[in-house]
């Protein structure tokens, strides 16, 4: 009697112990920020302003591009460049490019946008020995300094001449996702996209090989813009 009364003693006290005890857990991990947490705004922006610069897009002469809207949304528009040329053996055209200057309206208030993707589509046609490197360098006019450039390139496989529709796909890696600023205003600011395509002829090409991107065999070049979001 007297020794399971003093195991039930023993048991209470390990239990009352146990109660009083304060609850460790273990330590919180920072919030990290993750895309997929953030990808609809309650609004999205609509666009105040766009214009061109570059021998790509040269204005006047029927060659000015145009903006193709489809939808009201910021996120659905495409450009359309017909003056778009490249061409590898001519000095002046062998690189050429088309910058965007684009301002927009209407984002909603504690959030940012950075350009995430750039499809560039045209016709493609290359020999053997020429290489096609498409460069994209984006950047906010309210932060210069914080510029993204991303390099790409196209060769012909199995040393066949290429010539074809193609669509040249440039992302932006995460790690250098460049936001627009953190406005109450709900402003993005001026955004900047370069998108150049360059021809290179290696030394070991015939005299003949050539390279030529521009316009496919339904249209115009076209520049299509992909986003993502964030709060701030």
């Amino acid at each position: 009697m007297l020794l399971a009364t003093l195991l039930s003693l023993s048991l209470y006290s390990t239990l009352t112990s146990a109660l009083a005890a304060p609850l460790r857990l273990p330590p919180r991990p920072p919030p990290q920020y993750q895309l997929r947490d953030a990808i609809a705004p309650p609004q999205t922006p609509t666009i105040r302003s766009v214009s061109f610069s570059g021998n790509g897009c040269p204005s006047g002469g029927g060659g000015e591009p145009s903006v193709v809207v489809t939808d009201a949304s910021f996120e659905r528009f495409s450009f359309q460049m017909p003056s778009y040329e490249a061409f590898s053996r001519e000095p002046q055209r062998r690189s050429v490019f088309c910058q965007v200057h684009l301002s927009a309206e209407g984002l909603a208030p504690g959030w940012q946008v950075a350009l995430r993707d750039v499809w560039l589509r045209g016709h493609l046609a290359m020999d053997r020995g020429v290489t096609l490197g498409n460069y994209v360098t984006m950047f906010f006019s309210a932060d210069a300094a914080s510029t993204v450039t991303t390099y790409t390139t196209v060769v012909a496989q199995n040393g066949t001449r290429l010539d074809r529709d193609i669509t040249l796909h440039s992302r932006i890696p995460t790690a250098s996702l460049v936001w627009s600023p953190c406005r109450a205003s709900g402003g993005s600011g001026i955004l900047n996209v370069n998108d150049r395509v360059s021809f290179t002829t290696s030394a070991n090409a015939t005299s003949t090989a050539q390279g030529y991107f521009g316009k496919p065999d339904n249209g115009t070049v076209t520049e299509k813009l992909g986003w993502v979001w964030r709060r701030c």
